[in-house]
């Protein structure tokens, strides 16, 4: 499995390791944005949406949040399917990507940034349901296939008959 499919594509499965290894990435491309767009150094806060060079930064900044959302669904849809789950579950952790980023600006929880009680509540429930997303997903064993002797099926055999986790 490439990089690519692992990152960008929902179809096939995906044992416990190789989601580990989905979810590391997935979390060095965060940090790699929240250092671009200075997230931690108030940039967010400070962008001013109305002006030309903020409606870029934002453009930018959805984008960016955008293709972490399609990699978090790709690796959970991918996971799930080697679970024996069914795949649409995999978009509610991605539903907390969003709604944490809308959080951090929404002036009706307080100032920008602000950790203020109605946004640690919010900010609690996605991070929450996250953390819940990869853990299920990285502890949870492969579903059993009862026509073949009760071993766990894995798609991502190689072509020895190997299996990759």
């Amino acid at each position: 499995m490439t990089l690519e499919q692992l990152l960008l594509s929902g179809s096939g499965r995906i044992g416990r390791g190789v989601f580990w290894l989905g979810v590391i990435l997935l979390a060095f491309y965060s940090a790699a944005a929240a250092a671009v767009f200075r997230v931690p150094e108030g940039s967010f806060c400070d962008m001013n949406p109305q002006a030309v060079l903020g409606r870029v930064y934002f453009a930018a900044l959805a984008v960016m949040v955008l293709l972490g959302m399609v990699m978090l669904l790709a690796i959970c849809a991918k996971r799930l399917s080697d679970m024996g789950w069914p795949e649409s579950v995999a978009f509610l952790p991605v539903i907390a990507v969003p709604v944490a980023v809308v959080a951090l600006r929404l002036d009706r929880l307080g100032p920008c940034g602000a950790l203020t009680e109605p946004r640690l509540a919010v900010l609690g429930g996605a991070l929450g349901l996250l953390a819940l997303a990869v853990l299920l997903g990285g502890l949870w064993p492969p579903r059993r296939d009862p026509h073949d002797g009760g071993e766990a099926r894995r798609d991502d055999a190689g072509e020895d008959g190997t299996f990759r986790t």
